[in-house]
């Protein structure tokens, strides 16, 4: 499976072999843009990181039977201390909910605000 995330906040989930999309397979959670999306280890789910300041968690399964995402993982911008939407985002390996987040802020962070750095420049 692919993911295409759309300027309008949508992402739709193709089959890599036909190219061919469910209905359920897609899914609009960001008010804005959707600047980042990374597979998790063991390509049941996924994260996405919008422009609206938002990273979701998705679990295939869940979302191909109940339409939702693991809402309880939600991180905004407010959580991680940055007033800005984010670009780009990247699960950390050996952990299910932990992320890497990089914004218009020029600050990368982690979900537990525990590390942080100045890039000095804009992280896409």
């Amino acid at each position: 499976m692919f993911i295409c995330g759309l300027a309008s906040g949508q992402f739709i989930i193709y089959n890599f072999y036909t190219c061919d999309s469910e209905p359920y397979f897609s899914n609009k959670p960001h008010n804005m843009r959707i600047r980042g999306i990374d597979w998790a280890e063991d390509d049941m789910g996924f994260t996405t990181a919008g422009a609206d300041g938002n990273v979701f968690f998705f679990d295939i399964q869940m979302l191909r039977f109940k339409g939702s995402r693991l809402q309880e993982k939600d991180y905004n911008s407010k959580s991680l201390g940055t007033n800005s939407g984010f670009t780009d985002v990247a699960n950390i390996p050996g952990t299910s909910e932990a992320i890497v987040v990089g914004g218009s802020s020029k600050v990368c962070k982690t979900s537990d605000s525990k590390n942080s750095c100045d890039a000095k420049a804009q992280i896409s």
